[in-house]
């Protein structure tokens, strides 16, 4: 299942990218890095919690795909959504398949060609309930090359940092 929720999102991805070759701009070779920075944090709603995948001071996100680790014998997922800050349902697309015990893949993009999202960015909202003393540190998004990848509204790879808080 992980695999083909993973292959969709590659293939939505590459989808809208090739869609939009027409109306964007050619991109420099010198063009300075992009960066995104991610924070994963978590929230207490009664005995569950939920975790957020949030973009701060994000410029012009447009995509987003990766994996969400966790430790199953720890936390049952209750329920995966996307955050809203990349709009609602139509203005985007979200896909997460049934999480597979330990990872939770995810895929995330704008529905028409334009500027991204900027600000406080929420991405993705994960709410579990743990088997035990929660701690936001149990959740990792997977930094294997190429299993994170976020994109501009030109289609060029953030570089992106992780930071982890509970709130």
């Amino acid at each position: 299942m992980k695999r083909y929720v993973m292959l969709l999102a590659l293939l939505l991805l590459a989808g809208c990218q090739a869609g939009s070759a027409l109306h964007d701009p050619p991109q420099e070779q010198s063009a300075p890095a992009l960066k995104l920075g991610l924070r994963l944090t978590a929230e207490q709603s009664g005995g569950d919690w939920r975790v957020l995948l949030t973009a701060p001071n994000a410029s012009d996100l447009y995509q987003i795909a990766g994996t969400l680790r966790y430790d199953p014998a720890r936390y049952d997922v209750l329920g995966v959504e996307a955050g809203g800050g990349l709009g609602g349902f139509e203005d985007c697309y979200f896909l997460s398949g049934e999480p597979v015990p330990g990872s939770i893949a995810f895929a995330y993009t704008k529905r028409r060609h334009g500027a991204g999202a900027g600000g406080d960015v929420t991405l993705l909202a994960v709410r579990v309930s743990p088997r035990g003393a929660f701690r936001v540190a149990d959740f990792e998004l997977d930094s294997a090359p190429g299993a994170l990848v976020a994109r501009d509204s030109a289609k060029r790879n953030f570089d992106i940092a992780v930071a982890g808080e509970v709130r």
